[in-house]
């Protein structure tokens, strides 16, 4: 187990983003994670290969237009759930996330967007159907093979599931759900690329995991068990060679080396991905 400190001294790169009719540019896959801070969201991004985490601003104020009119208004907006979804290939792709307005009112609607490797935002499904009032998400992922988004948050008692590839032909595609187990309060949920199943970090210091197929979440270690602090972890993600990250909100990030997650008395090397989930802060 390694704590990373990070200094949140971002580089401003001077551009706004909004709506464009270009052409979408994909990312290419690297050791790099993005990221969301503030209210308006701004998009982060560091290089895992090297240490201290150099972290860049490459999304000063994300706007869109998440309005269910025929207006074109792009404002900013808060951004979270965010996951990197990636193309046919294998080689790259977007990041995609939920976005909602800046007033913070749970009943607003909520918009699935993508940004692409230039800064620009997509609106993918405005609004997103399905996703009821009064919740506020902001713990989800992407699957690996980009073909489903997990949308929940913190304590909520629903997990919620995306068929990213059934929308990108039908935007009205709604949502499915699953009752989700325990009440443990975890900010975030990232993919593991050897199992499918979700793993986070409750506010207790515990590594939970949650079965997307039938909502059964189980505790993988205890609080504390790892050096985990408590607090609120809203980030968790795997890198290309199966290091589980956990970001705590105070702005520490800690790396679970090669703790077998179905075994933890065990260790093993975890397999590697191609693209990575990425930190998403709430």
């Amino acid at each position: 187990m390694k704590k990373l400190t990070i200094l949140f001294i971002m580089i401003q790169w001077l551009f706004l983003c909004t709506l464009t009719a270009q052409e979408p540019v994909p990312f290419e896959c690297s050791t790099d994670v993005y990221g969301v801070l503030d209210n308006p969201a701004r998009v982060i991004r560091a290089d895992l290969s090297a240490l201290p985490l150099d972290i860049q601003t490459i999304v000063d104020v994300v706007e869109v237009d998440i309005t269910d009119d025929d207006t074109d208004n792009p404002e900013p907006v808060q951004v979270n759930n965010m996951g990197f979804r990636v193309t046919g290939d294998g080689t790259g792709g977007f990041l995609y996330a939920l976005a909602i307005n800046l007033s913070g009112d749970p009943a607003a609607t909520y918009g699935l967007i993508k940004i692409d490797a230039n800064g620009d935002v997509y609106p993918v499904a405005i609004p997103l159907v399905g996703l009821p009032a009064n919740v506020r998400f902001y713990a989800g992922d992407v699957t690996p093979d980009g073909s489903t988004m997990y949308i929940t948050y913190g304590s909520h008692n629903t997990l919620y599931i995306l068929d990213l590839d059934a929308i990108d032909s039908d935007p009205l595609t709604p949502v499915s759900s699953i009752p989700k187990g325990t009440n443990a309060f975890v900010a975030d949920w990232a993919v593991a690329p050897f199992d499918g199943m979700l793993y986070g970090g409750s506010n207790t210091g515990a590594i939970w995991k949650l079965d997307p197929g039938t909502g059964i979440m189980t505790m993988v270690t205890g609080s504390g068990a790892l050096g985990l602090t408590t607090g609120a972890y809203g980030g968790a993600w795997f890198s290309p060679e199966g290091r589980m990250f956990l970001y705590n909100n105070s702005g520490v990030v800690y790396g679970v080396d090669d703790v077998d997650l179905d075994a933890p008395v065990r260790k093993r090397q975890l397999r590697s991905v191609v693209c990575e989930s990425f930190l998403k802060k709430s």
